[in-house]
């Protein structure tokens, strides 16, 4: 079971978007692989791949 305080972190205000993208589609995504604990660093058209038809 998770705990509230394991979601209490730092995150700077410069790290925070003030507005969206210019093209939307190149909106970043980050994964994370549960398997392994890898990142990857996508754009959020990929997004589709991770959800079942």
């Amino acid at each position: 079971m998770h705990r509230l305080e394991d979601y209490d972190y730092d995150l700077p205000r410069e790290l925070i978007a003030q507005a969206p993208v210019g093209q939307r589609d190149q909106s970043r995504l980050l994964v994370l692989d549960r398997h392994d604990g890898s990142l990857r660093h996508l754009t959020f058209p990929d997004v589709s791949r991770y959800f079942g038809p």
